[in-house]
This record gives C-alpha cells, sequence and structure tokens, in this order.
C-alpha cells in the first residue's frame, strides 16, 4: 500500500465498517409500516372484512371461519369472564389461547399489545364482540410482523449492494460515498480525517519507504 493511496483506502474501510453496523442495527430494530392504509382501518370496529381481503387466504379462512368465532367465545367462558365489557388486560390469557390455534406463528404477548393499541380510550371490549375484536387483533399483529420483515429484508438487501459494490471495486468509492448519510460522508471528506489517515501511515512506515505490507495496515483499519 503506497503512502498516496492511504486515504482512499482507510475511506473505504471506514464506509463497509459503517454498512456492516448499519446492517446489524436494521436486524434489531423493526421498520416503518407501509401498510398504513389497512392497519389505519383496523383501527375502527367493523373493519376486518375489508382488510381480510387484501390478505392471504390462509390468514382470510382463519379469521373469519366458524371455528374461531368459537374458539374466541370459548376462550373467554375459560377465562370466567362474563362481564358485558371487558378490560383488555383481562381478555390476555384468551389470545394466548387463540394464537396457538392459528395456521402460522402468532405472539401472544404481540397480540396483546396491539389489542391495547386497539381499545380506543381504554374504554374494554364488549363481550358480545370480542370475536370480531379479536380477529382484528390478530390481522394487525400480523401486518405488522410482515411489514417489519420486508422493511428489514429490503434494506439489508441495500446495504448488501452497496458492500458488494465496494469489496468487488475500490474504486466505486466516489458511486457509493453519496448514498450514505452527510455525516458519514462529512467526516470520511473531513481534513482531519485525511490527516488522521497520513499521520496513522506515517507511524507505521518507520523506515520511510513510502509503502507498507497489506498485513501492516491490519491496526489502522481496524481502528
Amino acid at each position: 500500500v503506497e503512502r498516496g493511496q492511504m486515504v482512499e483506502l482507510t475511506q473505504f474501510a471506514g464506509m463497509v465498517s459503517w454498512l456492516e453496523k448499519e446492517m446489524r442495527l436494521r436486524a434489531e430494530e423493526e421498520s416503518n409500516v407501509t401498510f398504513e392504509a389497512l392497519m389505519e382501518r383496523l383501527g375502527q370496529p367493523g373493519t376486518l372484512p375489508s382488510v381480510l381481503m387484501h390478505l392471504p387466504e390462509e390468514i382470510r379462512e382463519a379469521l373469519l371461519s366458524v371455528e374461531f368465532t368459537q374458539s374466541a367465545v370459548t376462550s373467554l367462558a375459560r377465562a370466567n369472564l362474563t362481564a358485558d365489557v371487558l378490560g383488555v388486560a383481562e381478555v390476555a390469557p384468551c389470545f394466548a389461547e387463540l394464537t396457538g390455534d392459528l395456521p402460522w406463528a402468532a405472539d401472544p404477548k404481540h397480540a396483546q399489545r396491539v389489542a391495547t393499541l386497539l381499545d380506543l380510550g381504554g374504554k374494554g371490549v364488549p363481550a358480545a364482540t370480542f370475536p370480531s375484536f379479536a380477529g382484528r387483533v390478530l390481522a394487525m399483529a400480523w401486518l405488522q410482523e410482515q411489514e417489519a420483515r420486508r422493511g428489514i429484508e429490503a434494506g439489508d438487501a441495500r446495504l448488501h449492494a452497496l458492500i458488494d459494490r465496494l469489496t468487488a471495486d475500490k474504486a466505486a468509492l466516489d458511486e457509493v460515498l453519496p448514498s450514505l448519510p452527510d455525516s458519514i460522508t462529512a467526516v470520511l471528506n473531513s481534513k482531519e480525517f485525511v490527516s488522521m489517515a497520513m499521520h496513522q501511515f506515517d507511524n507505521l512506515d518507520t523506515e520511510g519507504r513510502g509503502e507498507l505490507p497489506p498485513r501492516a495496515m491490519a491496526p489502522v483499519l481496524a481502528s
């Protein structure tokens, strides 16, 4: 590695490091929901059938089935819930039971969080409409999980593409740099960054040869 290549090489390492870090963060965070229209519609009673029209057949058939309605009613009885209006916290055991009967993986804790969200004004859930309410909750939970997964996959694909472009051709540095956040590009293009890179090179080039073997670069790139 020649001295004149030091800045570009250090910028390259910094960009790859940021992209890899961003991928790890995306894997841990939920992405923004893009099914906003469907979710907003589910926020109101009586909207389940119109939303299910847009969901996969197995979701639609399960939540509109007679069996699901019966299971919802039965779950109330098993939990000894007999009041006309039920608190959302009271029906938590019901969601634990209902999610176990679905043809897709569903998290009862997630369902309970959605139930709290849909309990507008904290007024509770009329027992007579609990099957419909439970259907809206589970449809909303499914939408949230799917959209979060899609958002993460889309973000990962973009980051992978940028890393592949960099590792395939370091000359792509100027092409990839504008795709990064302004805060990152500002650092990599700053006088301070250039000075730091050159200073580190000079510290390693103790013989003043103006070049370093690749293995000598590892400590610099790691920092």
